[in-house]
């Protein structure tokens, strides 16, 4: 097939599965990986109205100035944003392989788009698909030969990922090994940009490392096994991508050192830009999950920005493995046979269009509570943002209420007479450090909802999760809330 013929085919692709994700992202109404997910379009959306929020750390300053212009359209805007980006990484990995004159490399978009984790996180407004965006066009850039510019494009990770500055590191030793010494400062364009920025607002040139939202978050989320993120690769990648990976890993290796790393060889990039960030961020995580530091959860999504680069990798397996039949339309039979179950995997698990799942579900169904019982326009004080999210609230207005989050004891002084407080399982306990049985003790509020889900299920510690809602109310206490719980749980069921 001519380049020509390929161009197109690559260039109708990108076009038609633009048009399938911005669909997903109309139709879709589930938020995937749940508060996060809203807290960020949250520091998107209400950036317009509050400047400052452009330069939050725990908020990725590149994500939050470059998507917020998208989320003035809602939640849907972020996701388009997303979608965007995620379709234009697909699309830029097929400029990769085509640089490198792969066969049939057009294929490669729909090896990207599919991988089950990457395909969930294109209808998110989470800042990995923006960093998955950054390291294939830093690496299409080092492939062509423009050295200062993959540099400058990947010197702003660490704004759009904290994690993926491991990344950093792995660029400077791939510039020194093809004696590139001229593009080695260009690694810092991105921070000394933000670092002046944030000098600016916060008056500390060195904002981005005193700022950083992740000290001492072990004792939120506590710590895991070594191999943790190695055992999710199936789930993360499916079956068949994973196969195709390990294949292309295989294949790259034996080619570079066959060749001796010679700089000139195509492997010898895919060393560099591929497999080494790769593997860096892989081993970061797992090595932060087993010691329980940087804030580490065990999120298996935390891999997504180098999940366009594996999708890479599993394509040069595939091409490994078929380049040699000579007869054209079987090595097509079997690409769609490939395509078939690659495809099939994240339809199947995601089923598309999403709809609300779990804790998010109980969440709206909260909100709908509130509007039903005519308590929309309480003050109302809360520990998951998704609260401000289907209550339609402005967070950083406090007229209102607010998040307690961070308040870390129940503030009785602060709840206005007839504020709602809404305590949930997960933010209430862990983030906030407020035990439900604070709040119960609590003579000046009156327990007056509990929304339990069903099916029932467990989050951190194995608890069950349960969202309550109180209301100060000192005209009629004291409260005995316990009782009260009794009651209205005697009634749920």
């Amino acid at each position: 097939m001519d380049q020509r013929t390929e161009k197109i085919i690559a260039n109708i692709l990108t076009l038609a599965f633009l048009a399938f994700f911005c669909m997903l992202a109309v139709t879709s109404t589930a938020i995937f990986e749940g508060a996060d997910n809203i807290a960020h379009y949250n520091l998107s959306h209400y950036s317009f109205r509050h400047p400052e929020l452009l330069l939050d750390h725990w908020g990725k300053p590149l994500f939050t100035i470059l998507s917020s212009p998208f989320s003035q359209a809602g939640f849907v805007g972020t996701k388009l944003f997303n979608v965007l980006t995620g379709v234009a990484a697909a699309y830029f990995a097929y400029r990769y392989l085509r640089s490198q004159k792969v066969q049939m490399a057009f294929a490669v978009i729909p090896f990207v788009l599919f991988v089950p984790m990457y395909f969930m996180m294109m209808q998110s407004a989470l800042t990995e698909v923006l960093c998955s965006f950054i390291l294939v066009v830093s690496a299409f850039c080092f492939a062509d030969k423009r050295y200062i510019l993959s540099a400058i494009l990947l010197s702003f990770v660490p704004v759009s990922r904290t994690d993926a500055v491991i990344i950093l590191p792995v660029y400077a030793a791939a510039l020194l090994w093809f004696r590139q010494y001229k593009a080695l400062p260009f690694l810092l364009t991105g921070t000394f940009v933000f670092s002046i920025s944030g000098w600016f607002q916060y008056g500390d040139i060195l904002w981005l490392i005193h700022n950083n939202p992740y000290k001492g978050a072990s004792s939120l989320y506590g710590k895991g096994d070594l191999l943790h993120f190695v055992e999710q690769i199936p789930y993360i990648c499916g079956i068949p991508l994973t196969i195709l990976t390990v294949t292309g890993i295989f294949s790259i290796l034996f080619r570079f050192f066959r060749n001796n790393a010679h700089p000139g060889e195509p492997a010898t990039a895919d060393v560099f830009v591929l497999l080494l960030p790769a593997l860096a961020l892989l081993a970061a995580h797992s090595y932060l999950w087993w010691k329980g530091l940087g804030g580490s959860a065990g999120l298996t999504r935390v891999l997504t920005p180098v999940l366009p680069l594996t999708a890479i990798m599993a394509y040069k397996g595939f091409d490994e493995i078929t380049w040699r039949i000579p007869v054209k339309w079987v090595r097509w039979l079997i690409l769609l046979v490939v395509l078939f179950f690659i495809i099939l995997v994240p339809v199947r698990k995601y089923r598309p269009p999403a709809k609300l799942q779990k804790a998010d579900l109980l969440m709206s169904q909260t909100a709908d509570w509130i509007k039903s019982e005519g308590l929309q326009n309480r003050n109302i004080f809360y520990y998951d943002p998704e609260v401000a999210f289907f209550n339609d609230r402005d967070p950083w207005n406090h007229e209102k209420g607010r998040q307690i989050i961070r308040d870390g004891f129940v503030n009785e002084t602060i709840f206005g007479e007839g504020s709602l407080i809404i305590w949930d399982a997960h933010f209430g306990p862990h983030e906030g450090r407020v035990p439900l049985s604070l709040l119960l003790e609590n003579k000046q509020l009156r327990l007056i909802k509990i929304l339990l889900p069903n099916p029932p299920f467990t989050i951190y510690g194995n608890e069950e999760y349960c969202i309550y809602v109180f209301l100060k109310d000192r005209t009629h206490a004291p409260h005995d809330n316990f009782a009260i719980e009794k009651e209205l749980r005697s009634t749920h069921f």
